[in-house]
């Protein structure tokens, strides 16, 4: 749905993207530039009602003078940054023009921009969201796979195998990818044992790492978008603790990478991918109490990776340790799980809970909601990943 200025020859598009949170966790690159990861993961797409980014990016003619790409982000001339760069080039490699159609005065008229009129203007890009930016809430996943979408809508680019617009989206971010789907989505790592990974090139290998959906069946879907119930717990910053994070993820996971071992026993034994075959299966049978343990685990393995890196990695801070162990307490004490939690690279904590259970389950988190989170955000599953808007 491209808009176009008759007066000017501009094009202009506005997407929307919900923000995902992994299940199964990716911590780690094989390739930087390609952004391929050294595991698969699995993500829950959260309803873009409640958090999402906005896009609006207009191709405006330009002359020699003018910078190339202009970035307006949350109000604020920002950087243009390489992975946003790698985004751009990709999708501008692809293009092979992009012809508009209208309704003026009862006919439908066509305008059609060519390759080397379109590689001329001038992308400007404004982008909000509706959350902290860098804070753990998975900004850059919603940012980046609105911008890549956006940008092949505007450049005409068709996807010329199955999950194309997934690898820009990752070129990006990694967990751009997988906010491009609804539901319960996974990113292949695009390779199943270490030789094959070898004696794959950089081209095949970042064709094979896309996002999809998962394969599970409608009645078992529709039960999750139903009854799972997500409360985002937005944390308090420490004393003398800003909202940004102070070791980027990207850091993060190099250092890591680097001198975690026990990093390098979860990839020996696979484990990412027991877990998302485990955790699938779970779904598919509609198993809370499964779905929970593996949800835990998987956090807690992550944030275990994280302190055993040298220097170790902090992301969580007190308050988030309070949350876990109420979690923890209610399961223990109703004898299942009936609260799971998940934390990315940040302090905020992702509670799922049943509908039947939610309300029971966050009267037992009232102190901690009223002393040490700044707010608390009510939602459930995103039924639909990124998509083109008209205002």
């Amino acid at each position: 749905m491209i808009g176009l200025n008759n007066q000017d020859r501009s094009l202009e598009v506005i997407a929307t993207s919900p923000i995902n949170i992994a299940l199964v966790k990716y911590w780690g690159k094989v390739d930087e530039d390609y952004i391929i990861p050294w595991n698969s993961s699995l993500s829950i797409t959260i309803d873009q009602n409640d958090l999402c980014s906005k896009t609006r990016i207009r191709l405006v003619q330009a002359d020699e003078s003018d910078e190339q790409i202009e970035l307006i982000l949350n109000g604020k001339k920002d950087k243009v940054t390489k992975r946003i760069m790698n985004v751009v080039n990709a999708i501008r490699e692809r293009t092979e023009g992009v012809t508009i159609k209208q309704i003026r005065d009862g006919n439908q008229i066509e305008t059609h921009f060519e390759k080397e009129e379109l590689l001329k203007m001038k992308i400007m890009i404004e982008s909000e969201n509706n959350f902290a930016t860098a804070s753990g809430l998975a900004s850059s996943s919603s940012g980046l796979s609105c911008l890549s979408f956006a940008l092949a809508e505007l450049f005409g680019v068709k996807e010329s195998f199955e999950g194309e617009y997934s690898t820009f989206a990752r070129l990006g971010s990694g967990s751009a990818c997988r906010s491009l789907y609804g539901g319960f989505v996974q990113w292949h790592c695009g390779f199943s044992s270490r030789d094959q990974l070898d004696s794959l090139s950089k081209e095949e290998l970042s064709r094979k790492s896309i996002a999809k959906q998962i394969d599970i069946s409608s009645e078992s879907m529709n039960y999750w978008l139903d009854n799972l119930q997500i409360a985002i717990c937005c944390v308090k910053p420490e004393k003398d603790q800003g909202l940004t994070k102070e070791i980027p993820s990207t850091d993060g996971m190099k250092i890591t990478i680097d001198t975690s071992e026990l990093m390098r026993a979860r990839l020996d034994c696979n484990l990412p991918q027991k877990h998302i075959e485990q955790l699938t299966m779970t779904l598919e049978n509609r198993d809370f109490n499964s779905f929970a343990e593996i949800t835990i685990k998987e956090t807690n393995q992550l944030h275990a990776v994280c302190l055993d890196s040298y220097p170790p990695i902090f992301y969580i801070n007190e308050r988030t340790k309070k949350i876990i162990k109420q979690a923890l307490k209610i399961n223990k004490e109703k004898g299942k799980n009936i609260v799971a939690y998940s934390i990315d690279a940040g302090f905020h904590v992702f509670l799922f809970i049943m509908k039947e259970d939610k309300e029971f389950v966050l009267n037992e988190f009232k102190d901690l909601i009223e002393n040490d989170m700044d707010r608390l955000i009510q939602t459930r599953i995103g039924r639909e990943g990124v998509k083109i808007i008209k205002e």
